[in-house]
């Protein structure tokens, strides 16, 4: 009888263990994430503590590949708080969209090291941007707009060939252009608007862009003659309802 018993609880323990289909590391993130948001009522399923199942009970915004956790979707969701501490803990994320809520506070220095997309616009972020954003050699979507981010930006860009939207308007970044953003070799949409940026241009001649507008800045000097190819350059030039911020000489040389 007693051996029946105990084949049973084991039998019971195993049926738990498996019901438990999230990454206990993953599992723990969400818990910290949740925690760092002041526990928002809002978000069907999720819980602190790191004891829940985002896979298996299928928390709102989560999806996963198996045990892993691949997208988390939150866009407009009346979020609050932080990010949290653990974020870089979550290896198999993809996708990371927070955009459209009121989170605060400095973007984390870890960052999930293997996302394809990341959307934190418009929300209250202070900072710089973490040099964390030079290891994510993935990426293939950075929209860090509307919030306000400042200081200079870093040499982040050499790693980022994948790279083909970087969306950094309307915050107030400092200083010149990183020579590293000449180097995003599949960038074609690069918005910079509505920053406090100074210096040359000259840095963005070579790249192969589509779609460009760095408007309401204080940069100077020449408009590099490449910038006549770009089919899509938005408020570019004071002939071009440029802001008097915005000073270039009107010719290329």
């Amino acid at each position: 009888m007693a051996a029946a018993a105990l084949a049973g609880l084991l039998v019971a323990l195993a049926a738990a263990t498996a019901g438990a289909t999230t990454e206990s590391s993953d599992a723990a993130a969400l818990g910290n994430l949740y925690t760092s948001w002041n526990s928002p009522p809002q978000l069907a399923g999720w819980s602190a503590g790191g004891g829940g199942d985002p896979c298996g009970a299928g928390w709102q915004g989560v999806s996963c590949t198996g045990s892993g956790v691949t997208e988390i979707k939150l866009p407009g969701t009346g979020l609050n708080g932080s990010l949290g501490y653990e974020l870089s803990n979550l290896f198999s994320l993809k996708t990371l969209d927070l955009s459209n809520n009121q989170i605060q506070g400095s973007i984390p220095y870890q960052l999930p090291p293997n996302l394809t997309y990341l959307n934190l616009a418009t929300n209250n972020f202070s900072g710089n941007l973490p040099y964390s954003i030079s290891n994510m050699a993935a990426i293939e979507y950075l929209n860090l707009s509307h919030n306000s981010l400042a200081q200079q930006i870093g040499d982040l860009f050499g790693n980022l060939s994948s790279l083909s939207e970087l969306d950094v308007s309307f915050n107030k970044l400092t200083g010149d252009l990183p020579t590293s953003i000449g180097s995003l070799s599949n960038i074609s949409s690069l918005y910079m608007q509505n920053n406090q940026l100074t210096g040359s241009v000259n840095v963005l001649s070579g790249l192969g862009l589509t779609t460009l507008n760095i408007a309401n800045n204080n940069f100077s000097g020449w408009i590099p003659k490449e910038f006549s190819s770009i089919p899509d350059v938005m408020k570019l030039i004071p002939e071009w309802t440029c802001s008097s911020t915005t000073t270039f000489h009107a010719t290329t040389p």
